[in-house]
């Protein structure tokens, strides 16, 4: 509006008609212009909306969600159907504590309905990595598969490519990183809130302490107390080994290798030297090393294999090398730097044929 003037003045009037017509334009402009406007001007205390983002680039429908989210008045109630991870995510971000999430799972000619409460979505938007991920994505997948990092989801992904050639595979599957054991359980109860089907993927020290290890296997299902035996003898069991190398020995080797560095920097490599040092004094970091096989014989390794079975039973699998970088050996470096490597070789060769065998039993 030009200054001091209103909606009848010439100005205002003839800067209108300087604007573009909303009807030449695309698809897109013209989607985004009609959805917004009938559902902010029609006097309706309910609205139904089917696929807002129809049409729209995704930054479109990003805007189209956040202004739907902060201007509908708060006497009109909006239900709307969508099929876009990119507008649930910006809903839930323009949050003003009115989005509710509910999902749709159709069952032969039955629909079942699930609902995202806002204390979830809170908690769920509350830790900045989940907020950034692709998480929310999990409730238009079949299946999704929470694993550790996103190295550990670009390597299974792949793995699992290779797998559909010779197994068949339920195709609809989502990867979702979490960023660490600790935010595991956040993902898993949203999703499980939603009844969308969760499967957990972890490394082998994910055994070494209660939580979060219990809280994972009790929000997929399981009872705690009923493998809480068998996962305290498995703890005692690899904790209690001789370390390879005794405290004096990690000390000793440890100042030795500050001791080299020179200049104000410190060096990368001397950081990967006390690293393996490290590795090399803790039982439980040998034991994500190797995997399985460092369990002792016995009532260790018997106890073991009831708590796999039991984890596997609900959703939980662990990686049974020990770590992701335990499926070849034969390549160096770690995480990202190590998945890109092996990427580059023929993932259906005999090198990856472990990973191919544990990542088929979990989407299996």
């Amino acid at each position: 509006m030009p200054p001091g003037k209103d909606r009848v003045s010439f100005e205002y009037l003839q800067g209108l008609q300087e604007l573009p017509a909303v009807h030449r334009q695309g698809d897109g402009i013209r989607a985004f212009v009609g959805v917004l406007l009938y559902a902010l001007t029609v006097h309706y205390s309910m609205l139904l909306i089917d696929e807002p983002e129809a049409f729209l680039h995704p930054p479109q429908i990003r805007q189209l969600a956040h202004a739907l989210a902060r201007e509908t008045p708060a006497d009109r109630q909006m239900f709307i159907a969508t099929h876009s991870g990119d507008f649930v995510r910006a809903m839930v971000e323009a949050d003003q504590g009115r989005v509710r999430i509910l999902r749709l799972h159709r069952e032969q000619n039955t629909n079942h309905v699930r609902l995202l409460d806002n204390d979830q979505i809170r908690n769920l938007w509350s830790d900045p990595l989940l907020r950034h991920s692709n998480v929310l994505d999990g409730l238009f997948h079949e299946m999704t598969i929470v694993a550790e990092g996103d190295a550990d989801c670009r390597f299974y992904s792949a793995i699992k490519d290779i797998c559909d050639k010779d197994v068949r595979t339920p195709q609809d599957v989502l990867f979702v990183p979490c960023g660490g054991k600790a935010r595991v359980k956040t993902v898993v109860r949203a999703l499980k809130a939603l009844a969308v089907p969760v499967r957990v993927i972890c490394d082998f020290d994910v055994v070494s302490d209660e939580h979060p290890l219990r809280d994972i296997y009790e929000d997929l299902g399981g009872r705690w107390d009923q493998i809480q035996k068998d996962w305290r003898l498995v703890k005692e069991s690899v904790g209690g080994r001789q370390a390879e190398l005794p405290a004096d020995r990690v000390k000793a080797d440890i100042e030795q290798v500050l001791s080299d560095i020179k200049g104000k920097e410190f060096p990368k490599s001397a950081t990967r030297e006390i690293e393996t040092i490290l590795r090399k004094a803790s039982p439980w970091a040998m034991a994500k090393q190797v995997g399985v096989p460092f369990i002792p014989p016995g009532d260790a390794a018997q106890a073991f294999a009831r708590l796999d079975s039991a984890l596997k039973n609900v959703g939980c699998y662990i990686v049974p090398v020990g770590e992701l970088e335990g499926f070849d050996r034969t390549v160096g470096n770690h995480g990202p730097k190590w998945v890109s490597s092996v990427l580059e070789k023929d993932l259906a060769g005999a090198d990856l044929e472990a990973a191919r065998k544990f990542v088929a039993l979990v989407v299996s």
